[in-house]
C-alpha cells in the first residue's frame, strides 16, 4: 500500500510538473523542489540527439510477458537515465518532444506499439532508480550494470519523462 501511495504522489508531482513546463511557466520552482528542474532560459533544441535514439531505441527490442522483460526494462531505464543525466537539463522539453515524434515517425507501427506498451513500465522503473538507486542495485547487477552513472537527478530524468507524456498528453500519438 505505501508503494502504491509513493507511486500516485510521484505520478501527480509528474503531471503538475510537466503542466507548468509546458505551458511555459516561469516562476519560481515551487517549496521542495529543485529549481535545476526548470532548463535555464538559454536552452534550446536536444542535446546529443544520436544516444538520445539509442536509449528510446532500448524500449523496442521486448514486449510485455517476454523471457527476461524485467532485466530488458532495467537496461532500457539505465540508457533514458543516463542520457538524462548528462543531457535533459540542456535540453528544451518542447525540442525533445518534437525529437521524439521524428523518431518515432521513422518507426514502424508495431514498434511505435512496442514504445508505447514498454513505456510506463520502464518509466515507472527508471524514476524508482533515480529515486533510489541503492534499492535497485541488484536487478541492475543482474542486468549487466548497465548504467554509467552511480546516482542520477530525478529532476533531469523528469524532463525527459515530461517530453514522452507530452506526446501522449497531446494525443498524437495513442498508447
Amino acid at each position: 500500500m505505501k508503494q502504491l501511495w509513493l507511486t500516485v504522489c510521484a505520478a501527480a508531482l509528474l503531471f503538475t510538473s510537466c503542466a507548468a513546463e509546458r505551458g511555459g511557466a516561469a516562476g519560481p520552482a515551487p517549496s521542495g523542489q529543485a529549481s535545476s528542474q526548470a532548463a535555464p532560459a538559454a536552452v534550446q533544441g536536444v542535446q546529443d540527439t544520436e544516444d538520445l535514439d539509442a536509449a528510446l531505441e532500448g524500449l523496442l527490442p521486448f514486449g510485455p510477458g517476454e523471457a527476461g522483460v524485467s532485466l530488458k526494462s532495467a537496461i532500457a531505464a539505465a540508457g533514458l537515465l543516463d542520457w538524462a543525466e548528462d543531457n535533459a537539463a540542456a535540453s528544451a522539453i518542447p525540442a525533445m518532444t518534437a525529437h521524439i515524434e521524428r523518431w518515432l515517425g521513422q518507426k514502424t507501427p508495431e514498434e511505435q506499439a512496442r514504445f508505447w506498451l514498454n513505456w510506463p513500465g520502464v518509466n515507472d522503473l527508471a524514476q524508482a532508480v533515480a529515486r533510489d538507486m541503492a534499492g535497485h542495485r541488484s536487478l541492475l547487477a543482474d542486468a549487466g550494470d548497465p548504467q554509467t552513472h552511480d546516482r542520477y537527478t530525478p529532476a533531469k530524468y523528469q524532463r525527459l519523462a515530461c517530453a514522452v507524456e507530452s506526446i501522449v498528453d497531446a494525443g498524437l500519438t495513442s498508447p
